[in-house]
């Protein structure tokens, strides 16, 4: 029990952190986070200073300069920069005062780069007065137009008004024309300025009103701007993503190796083992047909015997017998028996042991797993958590570190980490019960499990544009790559889970047990037969949870044999297909009622690319209060 709860609890753990990342990106609500409407602002702007210095590979470095007075108690102004279009924002730094004081970024809404210039601890009083300046780098990728550079030097979602506006754009050469679009909110404003000296344009305008922007069109010649520059991040991803898995490589090679296993062939049961203790040990899951084999090793012993005449036929009728259980017999087939059987009741019918036997058959689940005792090591499966937690942070974790530092203002970008940490669990988990399943579930039945899982932890791919929204630092792709990395790390990770030593010397017997089930030949089965009539039915649970009820029946194939002593069926034909056809129906309808639950009753970023109106270039954005 404490060594699968380890290994649940490390799944779980990741979906937890990643889905609790999820409901703290998504679901929570921000301070300010709704105020897109131009109502009566609780700020005024007396000046506003924009500096933008373009450099030929789209890279814009931009300052912003703005006096503020607080006209009502607040905590401070909100700039929104958008992220349509593939624009990044990078080293986003400010100052209040001229001196530094703390603030941070995030995305608000999935379209938006809010930079917080206030703290939600410390409000303004009304009448204060504050400057603040605000500097990043934002780079801009190629429209299809060559040449064209669209920049909404005065964003229109301001929400307060502005006494002076002014706005200093330095270009490259190469500039052949440029247009001006100014307009919208809920004035124009008549005080205009606009020139030009060399490669700079200056514009200003005075007592502008909620929603007023200016947008400045550049037309360059077709090679006077490059490309931006290559963003390498993904790459970095996977060179992170191939390092672990060498390293992976080789502890799995020297730290993981499984003990030999010697299998011993024997026609009984190893150390007088339960069927309910073997399918525990044989797949590391004790499931609703373990519980079921066990009425029919209760009865081939003696303990019980199955009524399925007549109406009995689909509710059979369990009754005890005179035997008394043996001193000795473990806890949890004496609590399973007295399940069945509480004191003062000698007869129960099947369904009568529906929501009744819940409780017992949880009860029995925990006591035959710590029978069993550890069967991986906790190293391994200390392992196994090490090696996901390093592809979550190799990969997910090295892009929101990456996007900290690189935009900026404590900007945490959580879906990478998130998003990661659920597809390393899940193919964790999927590969380490294909592990522990190796030795009852066929290849391709385990190799579908893998796939699966694998498939299955690409599915946060699919919430990434629901969820996370667009990354001030990097797109989609980095994120698209950590995910997949992290999934083919986490698949691995969980081929290390190693058997203990002790583990691999039952396995040896159980599985020497389970090649004479499938194994021996006919004329040995025979002679077998011959001192022990019953062999066939003594052994059928055993076949039953070692995965091998068909081989173990085949071997009786035209053998006469009389009914189990322990059944009572009315006049049937009694073959060994015939009875295994009854057994498994039998075995399929008692553990379903053994395991039934108890039932309750009782801003300038929406425009085309080649637009000439106003808030259609990259930049601009606006402000709130907070």
């Amino acid at each position: 029990m404490k060594r699968k709860g380890k290994q649940i609890a490390a799944g779980l753990l990741f979906l937890a952190a990643g889905f609790l990342c999820i409901l703290l990106g998504a679901g929570a609500p921000r301070v300010g986070a709704s105020a897109y409407s131009y109502t009566d602002a609780d700020f005024r702007i007396t000046s506003f200073d924009v500096e933008m210095s373009v450099a030929s590979d789209r890279r814009i470095a931009v300052a912003e300069t703005l006096e503020v007075q607080f006209l009502d108690q607040c905590h401070g102004i909100i700039l929104d920069l958008p992220l349509d279009r593939g624009v990044r924002y990078k080293n986003v730094k400010s100052l209040r005062d001229g001196q530094s004081f703390s603030t941070h970024s995030e995305n608000d809404r999935s379209d938006l780069l809010s930079v917080y210039l206030g703290s939600r601890f410390e409000p303004m009083a009304a009448g204060e007065t504050h400057v603040y300046t605000i500097t990043y780098v934002m780079t801009v990728p190629a429209l299809e137009e060559a040449g064209y550079l669209p920049l909404d030097v005065l964003g229109m979602d301001w929400q307060a008004p502005i006494d002076r506006f002014t706005a200093r754009v330095t270009f490259p050469e190469g500039l052949e024309r440029y247009e001006v679009h100014r307009g919208g909110g809920s004035f124009f404003a008549d005080d205009y300025s606009e020139s030009r000296e060399g490669n700079t344009i200056s514009l200003g305008v005075a007592s502008v009103g909620y929603g007023y922007g200016i947008t400045l069109d550049l037309i360059f010649a077709e090679d006077a701007l490059t490309p931006p520059p290559f963003d390498l991040t993904p790459l970095w991803v996977v060179l992170a993503g191939m390092g672990l898995f060498a390293l992976l490589m080789i502890v799995k090679t020297f730290y993981c190796r499984n003990a030999m296993i010697t299998r011993m062939v024997n026609f009984t049961a190893p150390d007088e083992m339960d069927p309910l203790k073997m399918g525990n040990i044989i797949d590391n899951k004790v499931d609703a047909e373990d519980l079921g084999a066990l009425i029919f090793w209760f009865a081939s012993n003696g303990y019980l015997k199955i009524d399925a005449r007549g109406e009995n036929k689909e509710n059979p009728r369990l009754i005890a017998t005179n035997k008394p259980l043996p001193a000795g017999l473990p806890a949890y087939l004496v609590r399973y028996y007295r399940g069945l059987f509480p004191e003062g009741v000698t007869k129960v019918r099947m369904n009568e042991l529906s929501d009744r036997f819940y409780l017992t058959a949880n009860s029995v689940k925990q006591q035959v797993r710590a029978a069993s005792g550890d069967l991986y090591t906790k190293r391994s499966i200390a392992l196994i958590v090490i090696a996901c937690l390093f592809a979550v942070l190799l990969s997910g974790g090295f892009l929101t570190l990456f996007s900290m530092f690189y935009v900026g203002q404590y900007y945490f970008h959580w879906s990478p980490i998130a998003f990661t940490a659920i597809s390393a669990a899940i193919a964790a988990a999927a590969t380490s019960v294909a592990v522990m399943r190796h030795y009852k579930w066929r290849p391709a039945k385990r190799i579908l499990l893998v796939l699966g899982g694998f498939l299955l932890g690409l599915v946060p791919m699919l919430f990434l544009g629901i969820f996370a929204g667009e990354c001030a630092a990097f797109g989609k792709l980095p994120v698209y790559l950590a995910i997949a990395v992290a999934d083919l790390l986490g698949a691995f990770s969980g081929t290390m889970l190693t058997r203990t030593d002790a583990y691999s010397a039952t396995l040896g017997k159980i599985l020497g047990f389970k090649d004479f089930l499938t194994y021996t030949e006919k004329d040995r089965i025979e002679a077998l037969l011959e001192e022990e009539p019953e062999l066939f039915y003594r052994l059928l649970p055993y076949a039953q949870v070692l995965g091998v009820t068909e081989k173990w029946t085949e071997k009786f194939e035209g053998l006469e044999l009389a009914p189990p002593a322990y059944y009572n069926g009315g006049k049937v034909l009694f073959t060994a297909v015939v009875w295994n056809s009854m057994f498994r129906n039998l075995n399929v309808r008692i553990g379903t009622v053994l395991t039934t639950r108890p039932s309750n009753r009782g801003g300038g970023f929406s425009g085309s690319s080649g637009g000439g109106h106003v808030g259609g270039g990259f930049g601009g954005g606006g402000g709130r209060s907070f």
